[in-house]
């Protein structure tokens, strides 16, 4: 891959670190064997998106390093060293007399068996407990042996038998019990330890949310299976558990980064359009140069959807005016034509003219107002479209002359 110009993931971090820490341009990376012959090198240049998983991860373990507590340092565990059980010898000889040493094989099986741990808890004792399973399946096989090779000698030996069987039932049982005790721990172990880092991650999150303001954050899929695949002991499956849960929070940290960039480019571009953007939960997730292209698109939209509806609406109050003064003109000729036909009276001096302004004007002169005010308002379009016709009925009612709001 360095021979096609491709650097692999894994030295990725220390190159990045470097080129972080000294602010050089470009670094070179050599592979080689020792010979000029199969020696490979390209050009290493800074990569903005791993320097931000350098420093979340940096960040990261500070936050780890100022609540850790050191564990005891526990050496690889060695099953520790037991005296063998002794070798079961059963004899026969003369008249059915038996020499054995049965009684002393028994006592020591019933001591080695009550060494053992009931409840295996570190890596030594899970080591001493699959130590014994060996030596208690030879005791089973040796007791066995041992029968059938005295039974060869003489015939049925009863005595001998049962205290054989004894011995055998009880290597095997508690064998057997220890197996699945061994079994039973690792299973809980392993349950336990990836719930503890389930929780951990799961805390992890509700803080990043609480910073964010509300629950911003998406799931976080954690493969805590495959982390823990083929780890034999506790602390090797801990480790693998804790390895998981620091990935992900570095990952997580980095989402809420970028969501709460997101939340203050709309806060900056969408103060006064709050009410566009109901979907807020799913659009911070988006990259902040397609965030910040829907936020324009949909505030310059829902302008120009404005405009040609206080367009429309001038448009219609201009008709309802010239409708009206139509009709007053109308009204007034008819008026005119029948006072040609009453005897002539003196005319009362006229009125002095008042200044009248239109409801139409009026309703036009408060546009800017009625829009500033619907758009603080987070309603639905129905419901800003009822709220607009009611307040230009109000202005125009208001404008009348003689006439006063209740």
């Amino acid at each position: 891959s360095v021979r096609r110009g491709e650097l692999p993931e894994e030295h990725q971090p220390q190159c990045q670190q470097v080129l972080h820490v000294t602010g050089a341009e470009r670094l070179i990376f050599v592979v080689s064997d020792g010979t000029q012959e199969n020696m490979v090198w390209m050009w290493v240049y800074p990569d903005p998106a791993w320097v931000g998983r350098i420093e979340a991860g940096w960040v990261l373990f500070h936050d780890d390093l100022e609540a850790y507590t050191p564990p005891e340092v526990i050496p690889a565990a060695v099953a520790r060293p037991t005296l063998d059980l002794p070798a079961v010898s059963i004899q026969a000889s003369g008249a059915l007399t038996i020499r054995s040493n049965l009684a002393v094989f028994g006592t020591q099986l019933n001591a080695f068996i009550e060494s053992l741990p009931t409840k295996p808890e570190t890596d030594q004792e899970f080591a001493d407990c699959k130590a014994a399973l060996g030596k208690l399946k030879t005791a089973e096989e040796t007791l066995d042996s041992e029968e059938a090779r005295a039974l060869s000698q003489f015939g049925e030996i009863e005595e001998m038998r049962r205290e054989k069987k004894l011995y055998f039932d009880l290597s095997r049982t508690t064998r057997l019990a220890l197996e699945k005790l061994v079994a039973a721990r690792e299973a809980a172990i392993k349950t336990e330890a990836v719930q503890e880092g389930k929780d951990r991650l799961a805390e992890h999150i509700a803080g990043l949310n609480n910073r964010l303001g509300k629950p911003y954050m998406p799931p976080i899929a954690a493969d805590w299976a495959t982390a823990i695949k083929s780890k034999r002991t506790p602390s090797s499956l801990r480790e693998a558990v804790h390895n998981l849960l620091v990935t992900k929070k570095i990952e997580s940290s980095e989402i809420a980064d970028k969501i709460e960039v997101n939340l203050n480019s709309l806060r900056d571009l969408a103060k006064d359009h709050a009410f566009l953007f109901a979907d807020t939960a799913q659009i911070v997730l988006k990259a902040n140069d397609d965030l910040v292209a829907l936020i324009k698109a949909r505030i310059a939209e829902h302008k120009e959807a404005e405009q040609k509806r206080l367009d429309l609406e001038r448009e219609r109050i201009r008709q309802e005016e010239e409708a009206k003064a139509a009709a007053k003109m109308k009204a007034e000729q008819e008026a005119a034509a029948q006072a040609q036909k009453k005897p002539e009276t003196p005319e009362p001096p006229p009125a002095a003219p008042v200044a009248r302004v239109s409801p139409a004007e009026t309703v036009i002169e408060h546009q800017d107002e009625i829009s500033r005010f619907l758009n603080s308002r987070e309603w639905g379009r129905g419901e800003r479209d009822k709220a607009r016709a009611i307040l230009v009925e109000f202005v125009k009612f208001t404008s009348q002359p003689g006439r006063k709001a209740a």
